[in-house]
């Protein structure tokens, strides 16, 4: 037996001869530890780390006197103090529990593994800090973090070789991180192995709780999928679904890119469909090689002349407006040649694509035109588009990776890139994953648009054949010892590339057959090999997502920036991450999910605390990144600043006409606790509103006049009327307008009176009560006469020239609406132009200017479109189909009607009920 044992897996406990000893200080415990798991140092390093505050000799002389004090407790044991190092030498006589631990766990067997789990008693050094030393307590921590990661690893392989207690160890292995999914579905698995079906189903219910209650999130599809097995006594054979996109290439200094096999016949398809003009989609399930296939078929492509620019999407990021679109562009302005090309561009295209693109901006610019102008949605989709093909020219590629999780901004400007197609010089590919509904069902929609028109290709790709993974292996391993490999690789894998190809790249280790855990422990043993620094570095990295840059990642992981170059180089030469678009991108999502699931809750909030204030300190005040700041602030446990940011990123989104991000977005801070909910509420109505979701529009502005002020209430008021009148709820529509008129009162602003008064005259006139209509819309006309206010003009006279023209004075009717426009455009307001641009287009109908009133429509269905009014697009839509029947072009009128009528359908957000009035809006 050691004379000598260091028990540090709990409470430091030092025995000498089996019996407890106590040194005189917590500095010469810490001193002995630290020697114990470091080995030698110099005595000028001791000084310096454990008496950081002292002078030198003050240093030097505390150092003796502890190590003195030390070797006197121990009895020498294990100490080895010479005149210039202090080292300390386990052996025979000196015994460290985690030393023990460590080679335990490494060994791998299950005896050997149980023995590691016995020893773990708790975390290193649990409870024990110095107050003086902040680089010990550094270190302290570090050390207590690999050894909590080690010990999941522990707990994992014997919860997944069911040894025995499996569900003791599961329990531990969820005490270790109760927001572990993983361990979760372990502890449901083995009730339901054990015939514990309620406890199973409980355990779901624990995790959808605690991931709520700490996240705000609802548990992964896999957890999801394993309830909904158990739920039907399946326990035992639930199984998780598994798989990621194929791997990309590896960086500089990593094994060679296994061989493409099995694709031949799509690669060569591809290759003659990539060409100016085309648009590809290449769909399957997850793992099955997409991207590889993408990858291929540029690399097959002839290099003069021909550029590629790929946008990556990733999971998590689909409220991030434009994002991938950003990331793409500024990678195309890094190259000098594209960067001069752009900024030759229009100053108008320049200025707009500057939304996004800050760096654009220069003084000789013009100022861009208000979003809300007309026809600002399509002038800025434009700009982006130009600054894409200025970027790509004379001829190109833009490749869109896992489009099913790209946000619906960037699928609106990928929808216009490939309409526009035929006429440049680029060609678009896009990988879908065939299973994952996100934005799949409008790219979908899109391909079908481009097939019809002769320039759209689809390719779904299918599992390997025995074959093919024949092929790799022979690649491989040629020399391996097992003739049945192959078969066996297949029979495991099922011909997914993706599992495939990890075994095939840890082929220099015994091949682990189990698939418990799948892919998982295979990526964790990529990077169990990084040293401290790296696996530091890798955490903060995990929790900035998919890509990051130098910057970020030093700064959120709190090292210098000689250490944060060390370790992203050793990131590189591992193969954990790659370079790309001026930063760095993780060479499989897997291995970054992995990184994050490994580190401790408390460490995650601390990066994404420093994440959230670095993104904040770097954006200036631009809105752009607010939603990315708002995210890691809430990740990091602080909700009044991830409310303050989610707040701007939905201001910002709806400025760019991203109205379901906005909505995520506003939704967010109120669930973080924005001081100003009311705020919020009548914003989220709005969007509601334009959405057609009238039940949940005027749900919100309720809530919002709650605790709203008089002005404010005055308003939402108005809003509710606006909406009953929409809905063609004219008493209750009536009832609101009053509310609103008794809370702006005598006193009140002439403009948001003559404003009340014109949608109030509105209601009245769809009601069919001509006289208060008439009398409200000429007291509207008067007050906005007297103060000039061009908004409340333009609503007066449109609602005097719907009165006008049911009356048959179609000359004043023409009047009151040609002034509308003319009002709305000096006021930039989009949707009072589009009301009077649609009734003036009734007024010419009447008249028999067929040709006239398309136009005016169309023009109105132009503006109205991007601003995600969907009732009112319904409307344009369905006066659209009568004006070209009116024509005789029975064609087109099938058309607009048929999407008038699936409109029309999704509006008032009650689907169950009958509500006919929504249907019969035709002017406004």
């Amino acid at each position: 037996m050691p004379l000598l044992t260091l028990h540090l897996l709990g409470s430091p406990r030092i025995e000498l001869d089996g019996k407890p000893i106590e040194v005189d200080t917590r500095k010469a415990t810490a001193l002995l530890v630290y020697l114990a798991l470091t080995g030698g140092h110099s005595r000028e390093k001791l000084a310096a780390f454990f008496w950081p505050e002292a002078n030198s000799d003050k240093a030097f002389g505390a150092l003796r006197r502890t190590l003195s004090v030390l070797n006197k407790a121990v009895a020498g044991l294990g100490l080895v103090i010479e005149r210039e190092t202090v080292s300390f030498e386990a052996g025979p006589e000196a015994w460290v529990d985690v030393v023990e631990f460590s080679r335990l766990a490494r060994a791998g067997e299950p005896p050997a593994l149980s023995r590691a789990a016995a020893l773990y008693r708790d975390d290193f050094m649990a409870g024990f800090s110095l107050r003086d030393s902040a680089a010990f307590d550094e270190w302290q921590f570090l050390q207590s973090e690999s050894l909590r990661r080690e010990f999941a690893l522990v707990l994992e392989k014997l919860v997944t070789t069911r040894a025995e207690n499996a569900e003791a160890l599961a329990r531990r292995w969820l005490q270790l991180d109760p927001l572990h999914e993983p361990a979760h579905r372990a502890l449901m698995q083995l009730y339901a192995e054990s015939g514990q079906h309620t406890a199973a189903l409980r355990q779901y219910q624990e995790c959808a709780r605690v991931l709520q209650a700490e996240l705000g999130v609802a548990p992964l599809a896999d957890t999801t999928l394993l309830f909904e097995a158990i739920k039907e006594r399946r326990g035992a054979g639930a199984r998780r679904s598994r798989g990621e996109s194929s791997p990309t290439p590896p960086p500089p200094g990593s094994p060679a890119p296994l061989p493409l096999v099995g694709r031949a016949r799509e690669l060569a398809q591809l290759s003659a469909a990539c060409r100016p003009g085309h648009f590809i989609v290449i769909e399957g399930e997850a793992g099955i090689g997409k991207t590889r296939l993408m990858e291929a078929v540029l690399g097959s492509k002839p290099s003069s002349g021909e550029a590629a620019l790929t946008l990556r999407c990733y999971a998590g990021q689909s409220s991030l407006a434009y994002g991938p679109v950003v990331e793409g562009l500024r990678s195309v302005l890094r190259t000098p040649e594209a960067s001069a090309r752009v900024g030759a561009l229009a100053a108008h295209h320049r200025a707009e694509a500057a939304r996004l693109l800050p760096e654009l901006s220069a003084a000789e610019l013009p100022p861009a035109a208000p979003l809300e102008s007309p026809g600002a949605h399509s002038r800025f989709l434009e700009a982006l588009r130009q600054v894409l093909l200025a970027g790509l020219s004379p001829s190109g590629v833009l490749c869109v990776d896992d489009a099913h999780w790209a946000d619906d901004a960037t699928l609106d400007w990928l929808t216009f890139v490939v309409r526009r197609l035929r006429d440049t010089g680029l060609a678009v590919i896009v990988t879908l994953r065939g299973e994952d509904p996100g934005a799949s069902h409008r790219v979908r929609a899109l391909l079908a648009e481009a097939t019809r028109a002769g320039y759209g290709h689809h390719y779904k790709l299918a599992r390997l054949q025995l074959a093919d993974v024949q092929a790799l292996v022979q690649t491989a391993a040629p020399q391996s010892p097992d003739a049945q490999f192959a078969q066996r690789l297949f029979t495991e894998t099922e011909g997914l590339p993706l599992f495939i190809v990890e075994y095939l790249l840890t082929l220099g280790a015994p091949a682990e057959w189990s698939l418990p855990a799948g892919v998982r422990e295979l990526l964790n043993a990529r990077l169990a090999t990084l040293s401290e620094t790296g696996q530091q570095l890798l955490q903060a990295a995990a929790v900035l997502g998919r890509s990051f840059t130098f910057e970020m990642v030093q700064a959120a992981s709190g090292r210098s920036e000689e250490e944060t170059l060390a370790a992203v180089e050793e990131l590189l030469r591992r193969g954990v991450v790659r370079e790309m678009n001026g930063g760095y991108d993780f060479t499989h999502e897997k291995m970054r999910a992995l990184a994050y699931d490994q580190t401790s809750l408390t460490r995650r909030r601390i990066l994404h605390r420093r994440a959230a204030e670095a993104l904040a300190a770097r954006s200036r005040g631009q809105a752009a990144p607010a939603g990315e700041i708002a995210r890691h602030f809430h990740s990091a446990g602080q909700a009044g600043q991830a409310a303050h940011f989610f707040q701007q990123a939905g201001e910002h989104a709806r400025s760019l006409f991203a109205n379901a991000e906005a909505l995520e977005h506003f939704r967010a801070a109120l669930a973080a606790g924005h001081p100003r909910p009311e705020a919020l509420h009548d914003a989220i109505g709005d969007l509601h509103t334009r959405a057609g979701d009238y039940g949940a529009a005027s749900r919100s502005y309720e809530v919002a006049a709650t605790t709203a002020g008089a002005e404010a209430l005055a308003e939402l008021e108005r809003k509710l009327g606006n909406v009953y009148d929409r809905r063609g709820e004219w008493e209750l529509a009536e009832s609101h307008f009053r509310a609103a008129q008794s809370a702006l009162g005598d006193e009140a602003d002439s403009v948001a009176q003559a404003r009340l008064l014109a949608d109030w005259a509105r209601a009245a006139h769809h009601a069919g009560h001509a006289g208060p209509a008439a009398e409200r819309a000429q007291r509207a006309l008067q007050l906005a006469q007297a103060t000039g206010a061009a908004n409340a003009l333009a609503q007066a006279h449109n609602v005097l020239g719907l009165i006008a023209n049911r009356a048959e004075r179609f000359a004043e009717a023409r009047q009151h609406f040609e002034a509308s426009v003319e009002l709305a455009e000096a006021r930039s307001d989009p949707d009072a132009r589009v009301a009077a641009l649609n009734n003036l287009a009734l007024v010419c109908r009447e008249a028999g200017d067929l040709p006239r009133a398309v136009q005016l429509t169309q023009a109105a269905l132009a503006l109205c479109a991007p601003l995600g009014d969907r009732h009112r697009e319904a409307a344009l839509h369905n006066n659209l189909a009568d004006l070209h029947h009116a024509r005789g072009d029975e064609a087109l009128a099938m058309q607009h009607l048929t999407t008038a009528v699936k409109l029309f359908a999704e509006i008032g957000g009650e689907p169950n009920a009958a509500q006919p009035e929504i249907w019969k809006l035709v002017e406004w």
